[in-house]
């Protein structure tokens, strides 16, 4: 049986998980583990691949692709413009309106959305976002 590039060396470093373990290793979480016998060599099963998450300016969970793509943080409904610490008590009067980093943070503080208007939209973070 064929292994994908690299399978072979991977498969060799959880040997001592055993069949049927979870372990982490390489930025890849290994969900599950198969014994190919009579070589006792392991094959990952499935994983899935660890993606890096960018903190939300305003709530701060890890719920973003990227910064400053212009994309709306499921937690708290700010669109991350790129406003920072630095600028955080302008108002840039761009997608998020009339609302400034400073205000729509007290927001989050006292509602849980970046505005009251947002609440209907927004959700609560993950644990994978903390």
């Amino acid at each position: 049986m064929g292994h994908p590039a690299g399978a072979r060396e991977r498969a060799t470093n959880i040997r001592e998980l055993g069949r049927g373990l979870v372990g982490a290793f390489r930025g890849e979480k290994v969900l599950r583990v198969n014994s190919l016998a009579p070589n006792c060599v392991y094959e990952i099963v499935e994983t899935v691949q660890t993606q890096t998450r960018y903190r939300c300016p305003c709530c701060g969970y890890k719920t973003l692709d990227a910064p400053e793509a212009l994309k709306l943080c499921p937690v708290c409904w700010w669109e991350d413009d790129g406003q920072e610490d630095s600028d955080a008590a302008e108002v840039r009067l761009t997608v998020n309106g009339q609302l400034s980093l400073d205000e729509a943070r007290r927001h989050y503080i006292e509602c849980g959305a970046a505005h009251p208007r947002f609440l209907p939209y927004v959700r609560k973070p993950q644990v994978t976002e903390q």
